[in-house]
């Protein structure tokens, strides 16, 4: 029961970790597209 609870939390962990970095690797995307776009 413990092991389960603590992977789940892992797994949450993990998911949070991945989901930022795709949030920022989309922020910098966008803000490099509208800098080409404004010069």
């Amino acid at each position: 029961m413990y092991l389960y609870f603590f992977y789940k939390v892992k797994s949450i962990l993990v998911l949070n970790r991945t989901s930022a970095k795709g949030m920022v690797f989309s922020n910098k995307t966008l803000s490099s597209y509208n800098l080409k776009k404004h010069h």
